[in-house]
């Protein structure tokens, strides 16, 4: 519900915003029990830090996803990002 008044999370709102307008973080997953409010939460901290970029913020919805190898796939496919045979969206790499 979109359009519902988002009542008593002020604080979590402002941890997810803050993480993501420090720069130093990209992605953030909220996690929990069905019914808490995690797509709420994620929907109004996107629609605050939004913004802030230049090409918005985005909310991905992983709910449906039912194994670990198509997440990476379902968030380019959000981003409406390509994978280009070089990169693998599915690996880490650390500097």
């Amino acid at each position: 519900m979109p359009g519902a008044a988002l009542l008593g999370r002020d604080d979590e709102v402002a941890n997810v915003v803050a993480l993501v307008a420090s720069g130093d973080v990209r992605l953030v997953t909220i996690t929990g029990p069905g019914g808490v409010g995690k797509t709420r939460l994620a929907l109004e901290a996107v629609r605050r830090v939004g913004v802030d970029f230049v090409d918005g913020a985005v909310f991905v919805d992983l709910a449906g996803v039912t194994d670990a190898d198509s997440v990476a796939a379902t968030v380019a496919g959000r981003l409406d990002v390509g994978h280009s045979g070089v990169d693998d969206p599915t690996r880490h790499r650390r500097g």
